[in-house]
Order: structure tokens, then C-alpha cells, then sequence
């Protein structure tokens, strides 16, 4: 029964300005700001729950859970939301299309 409201707040009502006001930005920009924005957050939650030497052992002991918090993830978000941003694109184009053509009608 939640699924379907929050689906609806979070797609319906953020979705379209999400997407609107990523359109304005080149991809290359997005899929980089995102990457760098993720990498960031995933370092500082790191060191807020296991302290700097903790989070250090982790890469220490483990090479795969580098590769997937620091790479892997980040270019698979990355690639998320310049995909918001061209279906964003998409649908500002429409609207700039629709509105042209009503004034054209009136």
C-alpha cells in the first residue's frame, strides 16, 4: 500500500523537477558531479561510523570493497542520472513544443 504513495511523491511530484532542472546541465557534467558527490558521501560516512583507521583496514583487508564503493557504484549512479537528465530533456522539449503551439492557435 506505501509503495505505490511514495512512489507516487517521489516520482510524481520530484520526478519532472528533478529531471528539469538536470536537463540544463551537459551530461558529461552530471554523470562527473555525480560521481565526485557519491565518492564523497561514501567517504564521509565511512569515517563517521568506523573512525579513520577503520575505514582504512577495510580497503586494507579487502580489495573488492574498494573497487565497488569507490568505482563501480559510482559509475552506475553516474550513468542513473544522466539518464534523468535525458528523459528530463525529453519531456522540456515537449512542453516548449506544446506552449509554442497554443500561442500559435490563440
Amino acid at each position: 500500500m506505501f509503495d505505490g504513495f511514495w512512489s507516487g511523491i517521489l516520482g510524481g511530484l520530484f520526478g519532472p523537477a528533478i529531471a528539469q532542472w538536470l536537463s540544463r546541465f551537459k551530461y558529461r557534467a552530471i554523470f562527473f558531479a555525480t560521481i565526485l558527490a557519491w565518492q564523497l558521501f561514501a567517504l564521509i560516512l565511512g569515517i563517521y561510523y568506523r573512525g579513520w583507521s577503520g575505514f582504512r583496514n577495510i580497503f586494507n583487508d579487502d580489495k573488492s570493497s574498494f573497487l565497488v564503493i569507490f568505482c563501480y557504484v559510482p559509475v552506475g549512479v553516474g550513468i542513473f542520472a544522466v539518464f534523468v537528465a535525458f528523459l528530463g530533456s525529453l519531456n522540456t522539449a515537449n512542453k516548449k513544443n506544446e506552449t509554442d503551439q497554443d500561442k500559435n492557435n490563440s
